[in-house]
């Protein structure tokens, strides 16, 4: 597998990822009712997207797709197979996220999980596939009926999750 040209390939669909979520921050920051305004866009505020996270995320929900599904989602993010993503996410994974403070480099954590509505859950073969290839703990909430405290329960574990550096 020559990684380079993955990268390359997975790259284009990265940037053109962050070009709609730009355009859509942008076309939503007049509108209070946006949940992408909620996150700080606008004139004065600045958001982030993070590659690592939009690469990992698109490897776990192909992991759980097949058929017409999955080979639109590998034809969407530029990788030719669901191996060849399971290997890219693999190096990514072992690649930018191992430990190298004892060479003086970073150390980059990745807060996984994943929430899911508690009417809809996910098949349990799925959350096993999420829970074993990527460290995602499912966590079911009720966002139909409290939306404020599932909200905050998400942000309290992205923190403790972190050792609190997400607050």
């Amino acid at each position: 597998m020559d990684m380079r040209a993955l990268i390359h390939d997975h790259t284009d669909f990265l940037l053109h990822f962050f070009q709609l979520a730009v355009s859509a921050a942008s076309a939503s920051s007049s509108s209070s009712s946006s949940a992408v305004t909620a996150i700080g866009t606008g004139p004065q505020k600045n958001a982030a997207l993070s590659p690592i996270s939009v690469s990992m995320l698109m490897a776990m929900v192909a992991s759980g797709a097949k058929g017409p599904t999955l080979q639109q989602i590998l034809s969407t993010i530029n990788l030719p197979s669901s191996d060849t993503l399971r290997e890219f996410a693999s190096q990514v994974h072992a690649v930018l996220l191992a430990d190298a403070t004892s060479l003086g480099g970073p150390l980059l954590e990745f807060v996984n999980s994943v929430w899911v509505q508690q009417t809809l859950p996910l098949n349990p073969s799925f959350s096993e596939v999420l829970h074993s290839n990527y460290g995602v703990a499912v966590h079911p909430a009720d966002f139909l009926k409290q939306v404020k405290p599932c909200l905050h329960l998400s942000i309290h574990s992205a923190s403790n999750l972190s050792n609190s550096t997400l607050q």
